[in-house]
């Protein structure tokens, strides 16, 4: 979840899909999610799945709107990644569904 790694992971997955044909799926936030939508090429059509992990910031002691590192500052971050276990049943779930 840093903002460095949004936008490579979207052009990896660019890539995947367009070299070989494959769907991928990015599983994320809905922050980060809504900003990958953004950033996806428009009228192309793309097996790119994006797909929202339920997250609040606020159980977890983060300000509002905060579910990267661009938005935190450093001492916060630590919060960030411990909040990272919250999303485990989300992404059991998802990967059992």
């Amino acid at each position: 979840m840093a903002q460095g790694h949004l936008i490579p992971n979207l052009a990896l997955a660019l890539q995947i899909q367009s070299r070989f044909g494959y769907n991928v799926t990015i599983v994320n936030t809905p922050l980060n999610i809504q900003k990958l939508q953004q950033l996806l090429p428009p009228n192309k059509t793309s097996t790119i799945n994006l797909v929202e992990l339920p997250f609040s910031c606020s159980d977890h002691n983060l300000p509002p709107n905060s579910e990267n590192t661009n938005v935190l500052p450093y001492p916060l971050i630590f919060n960030l990644l411990k909040s990272l276990r919250s999303l485990k049943p989300h992404f059991h779930k998802f990967i059992l569904d």
